[in-house]
């Protein structure tokens, strides 16, 4: 600890910042130093094998040196429960430094640009790499795996029988990644089920290299050791070949993990809004804080995000071009708020789009638009439909067709979805049921609007806000131009029956952006055609505009609405 901390000194003298990953590298003279004391003590503790390797019989003397009787006295003064500390000093200093170098294989990895496949299998071979070291660390200084008493084969012998338990090793960690893939048990157990399958290959690898009594028999001949290698490894060219290559079982269980990078997420985040670049989280003044999905390597980026109604995740879709030249395609994606645990949650690939996602408010279910190419009778047109997706099955079943619609929002009591669809030219909002019935305008005879977009239902309910431009006059309404009336652009609340809609923007307020409600369904915000996030008052109809320009026609969310000093 002394050397780990007069690292991150020496690091600190030279100009290094806390955030820096330059000081870790501390952890490598200091596991050296705790390996060097563990070494010094092995003289301490002595344990006697207890089988012979050749021919399995127990032993009544070590076939080792014995001790000083110094040595046998300290040891029995110490017992095992000593000479298991002692190991497990080895053991900690063993993981400092395969830590440590899987950590600088990973910076020159990231340094030499693999930051897509096939660096996942790069990664596994890292990870390989890493156990080595730790197995190599532990049975040189451990007297726990000093191969109960096995004499000495030299050089050759060690490393082919080393070789024989990492290519065990191997197996163990491709069989372990393939339960998880094929048995989707990432989907149910996330990342965990990975870490566990990855946990076993240094298991594996101790075990199969200190116990010469289990697998002694398969590498004590040059002949049976080629046999077991070309064994063992074709099984896992196979199924390195089958996780790359066979398809989940449907476009709504994909891989749940993603290439795109991440970022924690600052304090003081306000305002989330999705763009060509990425999840982007402003504070409450409409200023940019930071980034918490870079989505710049994707085909569009993000146009829509909706928030679970726990306000910690967030769901959004994502326009990409796949790595193998297909697409473009659109998938549905989540992230945590604090910008943890990305996920593809339904895959547009090849050339699928998925777009418009909403969270049922339970959070067990997401509703989405998916446009997909068939070709009748020689002739390719697309079908649009509203899907839901499952998220404990990870299945997707269709709601309904949806003809020229282009937006979905539901209700926070979760039985509406309402919609925007086109027609007769005109983009009008309509609502259904959930499992796809009773379809009907939102406003009855009553609508006068056209160019719907971004409508939003208020967390309570009660209202919707929607932008859209409208026939009749209103107060906001603009003059007359030499082309003769032009209508306005603006923003509309009404009550969720449908009824009585208000106008709230005035001429110059053309909205271009997202619409979101606060917590408290007193105030709207919404971005307008310079960029800038503006933020209405209900109850008189001021409208505050902030102060930084996002200059984004993406989604908008609403996520901390604490009220902020004029």
């Amino acid at each position: 600890m002394a050397v780990f901390v007069a690292g991150l000194f020496a690091f600190a003298f030279f100009g290094a910042k806390p955030s820096d990953a330059a000081p870790w590298f501390s952890l490598i003279p200091a596991g050296i130093v705790l390996l060097a004391v563990g070494r010094r003590s092995e003289v301490l503790f002595v344990r006697h094998p207890r089988f012979c390797p050749g021919c399995g019989e127990a032993l009544t003397q070590p076939m080792s040196a014995r001790p000083t009787a110094a040595a046998r006295k300290v040891a029995r003064r110490r017992g095992p429960v000593a000479a298991v500390w002692h190991d497990v000093v080895i053991v900690v200093g063993a993981l400092v430094i395969s830590g440590a170098a899987t950590f600088a294989a990973v910076m020159v990895i990231g340094a030499l640009g693999f930051v897509r496949r096939p660096s996942e299998w790069i990664l596994d071979i890292v990870w390989l790499f890493a156990c080595a070291v730790f197995a190599l660390v532990v049975v040189r200084f451990s007297e726990f795996f000093r191969s109960h008493g096995e004499p000495s084969t030299g050089p050759a012998g060690n490393a082919r029988r080393f070789a024989a338990a990492l290519t065990g090793a191997t197996l163990a960690l491709f069989t372990g990644y393939a339960a998880v893939y094929f048995g989707r048990l990432d989907m149910t157990f996330d990342d965990f089920s990975y870490v566990v399958a990855f946990l076993t290959v240094p298991a594996v690898l101790l075990v199969l290299y200190g116990w010469p009594r289990l697998y002694r028999p398969l590498v004590c001949t040059p002949a049976r050791a080629a046999g077991s290698f070309i064994l063992i490894l074709s099984v896992v060219v196979g199924q390195g070949y089958a996780i790359e290559t066979v398809a989940r079982a449907s476009d709504c269980d994909p891989l749940s993990r993603s290439n795109y990078p991440t970022r924690m997420a600052p304090d003081g985040v306000a305002f989330v809004e999705g763009n060509i670049g990425g999840i982007d989280v402003l504070n409450a003044n409409g200023e940019l804080l930071g980034q918490v999905v870079d989505l710049a390597g994707s085909w569009a980026g993000s146009s829509s995000l909706t928030l679970s109604s726990d306000r910690k995740r967030i769901v959004f879709d994502l326009s990409t071009k796949y790595s193998d030249g297909s697409g473009p395609g659109s998938n549905i994606m989540s992230v945590d708020v604090d910008g943890t645990h990305l996920r593809v949650l339904v895959s547009g690939y090849p050339d699928v789009e998925n777009w418009s996602p909403v969270i049922d408010p339970s959070g067990t279910s997401v509703y989405f638009l998916r446009n997909v190419a068939v070709v009748v009778d020689g002739v390719r047109r697309h079908e649009t439909s509203i899907e839901r997706l499952d998220l404990n099955t990870r299945r997707c079943s269709p709601v309904a067709s949806a003809e020229d619609v282009h937006e979905l929002v539901l209700s926070p009591d979760g039985t509406t979805l309402a919609y925007v669809q086109v027609v007769d030219g005109d983009a009008r909002l309509w609502r259904m049921k959930t499992d796809g019935s009773d379809r009907e305008p939102f406003f009855g005879s009553d609508d006068t609007w056209v160019g719907v977009h971004q409508a939003r239902f208020s967390p309570n309910g009660s209202r919707i806000a929607f932008a859209a431009y409208s026939r009749e006059t209103h107060a906001a309404s603009s003059p007359t131009c030499e082309c003769g009336r032009e209508w306005a652009f603006e923003l509309f609340v009404a009550p969720s029956d449908g009824g009585g809609a208000r106008a709230f923007a005035s001429t110059d307020l053309k909205l271009y952006g997202g619409i979101a409600w606060s917590s408290d369904n007193t105030r709207v915000a919404f971005r307008d055609d310079a960029g800038k996030i503006e933020v209405l008052n209900l109850a008189d109809g001021d409208i505050q505009m902030l102060a930084a320009s996002v200059n984004s026609n993406g989604g908008l969310l609403w996520l901390n609405d604490v009220r902020r000093d004029r």
